[in-house]
């Protein structure tokens, strides 16, 4: 679960009315509200259990308000924003200016222009100001990880760790974790010696989250096991690799239950990694169809026209990827189209038998 850090200066009402709203909505981000008023835990002073709160996190939303007594923004968000801006990127920081102008005097001009959204409260009901939040909040969540994607692949190590303390010390959202989680696949398939360690990794990750994180992370640990038990059933020869059809049912099956989850989610960029990585393991599995001691010549000319049309998919799907972010997507598009080039060449050599 993506854990956000709730700072507030002049309403802790407001925060902790956001926090259980945010924590209501089954979205697979939880929230901790800070302040002085949640005294010591386990007598710890404030400070450290503060401290400690925001360690969980891997997110912050900030409620910058003046105190309706002092007139003034309470020191200690003052503190906790800096100590936030520090441990976290700046775009995972989400700061909310309550009836506050960017260049009013109490903000310290260090801070003047860092993004911020106004909100408004005159003549609104709590409920239609946290809403209000809520929808910001919720558009930033969908942030591609900006990294070049084969790098993430090579450096397979980074997202073992990742996995390894997302239940306390995330160093990414869900969401976020979802394409390390895609990356951490094609590590394993590069990488075989790790290809156990990814299957324990992930085994003890979908314990960690159970099914109160982000959707898209349910998905991808999801894909990654059936990928991973793809692996596991194929057979070789001197010449060839290939799948039984027992298996390829099964797995193909569960990627097509997949693809359906995969369909409902938001239009973001990671839907498409989603799309096309798992229909290239499925254009990979009927590509081993092709050589399967148990598959007649009609049904290999069957799986030869599926992995043409497969495999044209997840080139149309490289090209949007790509288009979308080149630095980031381009090498890991050139080895998806590689792969689909490659299983399309031995269709049309199977055809022609």
């Amino acid at each position: 679960m993506s854990k956000v850090f709730i700072a507030w200066s002049g309403n802790h009402p407001l925060a902790l009315a956001l926090a259980d709203h945010i924590n209501s909505s089954n979205c697979g981000i939880g929230c901790i509200v800070g302040g002085s008023s949640v005294g010591g835990i386990g007598g710890k002073t404030v400070f450290d259990t503060i401290m400690e709160q925001m360690k969980q996190c891997d997110q912050a939303i900030l409620l910058v308000q003046k105190h309706p007594m002092t007139g003034k923004i309470s020191p200690n968000l003052m503190f906790e924003w800096g100590h936030l801006m520090a441990k976290l990127s700046p775009n995972k920081v989400h700061n909310f200016f309550i009836d506050l102008a960017e260049n009013d005097s109490e903000i310290p001009s260090d801070l003047r222009g860092v993004w911020a959204t106004s909100i408004q409260t005159t003549g609104k009901e709590t409920s239609a100001v946290i809403a209000e939040i809520e929808e910001h909040f919720f558009k930033s969540q969908y942030s591609i990880i900006p990294e070049n994607k084969m790098t993430v692949i090579m450096e397979w190590y980074r997202t073992k760790d990742y996995i390894s303390r997302h239940d306390t010390d995330p160093a990414c959202s869900d969401f976020e974790l979802a394409q390390y989680v895609l990356c951490y696949i094609y590590s394993a398939h590069i990488f075989t010696h790790i290809a156990e360690d990814v299957s324990d990794d992930l085994r003890l990750l979908a314990k960690k989250v159970g099914s109160n994180c982000a959707t898209e992370l349910r998905i991808a640990i999801r894909g990654a096991k059936v990928t991973l038990e793809l692996f596991k059933c194929i057979h070789s020869t001197n010449d060839n690799i290939y799948l039984f059809y027992e298996d390829y049912d099964r797995i193909n099956d569960a990627y097509q239950d997949l693809l359906s989850d995969v369909e409902a989610l938001e239009e973001t960029e990671l839907k498409l990694y989603m799309r096309a990585l798992f229909k290239d393991f499925i254009a990979f599995a009927e590509l081993m169809m092709l050589y399967s001691p148990d598959v007649s010549p009609d049904e290999k000319a069957y799986f030869a026209d599926h992995l043409i049309e497969v495999s044209n998919d997840v080139i149309d799907d490289c090209d949007t990827i790509t288009h979308a972010n080149l630095a980031d997507n381009k090498q890991l598009c050139w080895l998806l189209r590689s792969y689909m080039y490659r299983g399309m060449f031995c269709a049309l050599e199977e055809k022609k038998r």
